[in-house]
């Protein structure tokens, strides 16, 4: 009887563990995890490069608009591929922003498990347990928290400044001029 009342305690630290390390992962991952943002991009798209603007919704999850149009940061980050430092700025911002929203959302996950651990259980040692998980969940949530402003800023900062070369048509684009004076000859190649 002794092994199965061990048992039958053990499964809810398994539980509480193997959530924190699934969340843990998932932030992990989405920070390692490169994007792929290889877009066909001709000169038609440079001249066309939209003005994307985002909004927050309920859960301060961002919701990404081209010319009126809802679209997914995937897609963001093809529009962005015209202007390659602020494509890459705002890659790392939203794998911040997804890192830190994820740990976030642990962090709430393994504060309401902690409660609910210790209202249905009836044994006498369920404060530690509790107070274990509830400072996991206090880290998770102090971590998370700034490293999510962090990526909302970074982002915010990158689409600023595409829609800002976007309005003043600076956005970069390779091109080849040649240049014939009657005194000289060149050719520019800007990549």
């Amino acid at each position: 009887m002794l092994i199965f009342s061990v048992i039958g305690s053990m499964w809810k630290w398994i539980l509480c563990f193997s959530l924190i390390f699934i969340f843990l992962l998932s932030s992990c991952w989405a920070q390692v995890h490169p994007r792929n943002f290889n877009a066909e991009i001709s000169q038609a798209n440079v001249d066309q490069s939209p003005i994307i603007t985002y909004k927050e919704n309920f859960f301060n999850g961002h919701s990404y608009f081209a010319n009126g149009q809802r679209i997914k940061a995937k897609q963001v980050g093809k529009y962005l591929e015209v202007s390659p430092e602020d494509a890459k700025s705002f890659s790392v911002a939203n794998k911040k922003l997804v890192s830190g929203a994820t740990m976030r959302w642990g962090a709430i996950a393994l504060g309401v498990g902690a409660n609910v651990y210790l209202l249905t259980t009836e044994s006498s040692n369920s404060i530690l347990p509790f107070l274990g998980m509830l400072g996991g969940a206090i880290v998770l949530d102090t971590v998370g928290l700034p490293m999510r402003r962090d990526g909302k800023r970074r982002s915010s900062n990158a689409l600023e400044s595409y829609n800002y070369k976007v309005s003043r048509n600076l956005v970069y684009s390779p091109k080849v001029e040649l240049k014939l004076n009657p005194v000289y000859s060149s050719l520019a190649i800007k990549f």
